[in-house]
């Protein structure tokens, strides 16, 4: 997903192992490291059967 402000996610289930993987580009590493923290907590929540 690229995101308005040019931030990409990318998400994606591994093709050899039972985890999913979140990938992350940004503008500095600070806002990276925000970005990738919210990405791994979606995926925690859609793996928990939460919701967002």
């Amino acid at each position: 997903v690229t995101l308005a402000d040019g931030r990409i996610v990318h998400l994606r289930p591994s093709g050899n192992a039972p985890e999913m993987r979140c990938y992350v580009e940004a503008q500095n590493q600070l806002t990276a490291k925000k970005l990738l923290r919210q990405g791994l907590e979606l995926i925690r929540e859609w793996a928990s059967g939460q919701k967002p």
